[in-house]
């Protein structure tokens, strides 16, 4: 009975690990499009924290996604200067 339990707590940590990526994806999406005119108003933050909060996302990471998110585009925005 033993191994039968670490095999299904292993398999539902690995549905729960994809099911954490599926979410920061969506998220990630979610961030994508409010950060189209660069600017973030007051309901699409709020609508953005909601959401991490529906996903099951923490702060912590929500920030993180965010800050990745303004990352890239500072890097598409310093290309396309350069060029």
């Amino acid at each position: 009975l033993i191994p039968i339990e670490i095999i299904g707590s292993r398999l539902a940590e690995r549905n729960l690990t994809e099911s954490g990526k599926i979410n920061q994806s969506l998220y990630r999406d979610l961030l994508i499009a409010a950060y189209e005119d660069d600017v973030i108003t007051d309901m699409e933050r709020k609508l953005l924290n909601s959401s991490a909060r529906q996903l099951g996302i923490n702060s912590t990471i929500a920030k993180g996604l965010e800050q990745e998110i303004i990352e890239q585009r500072e890097g598409m925005t310093g290309r396309t200067e350069s060029e």
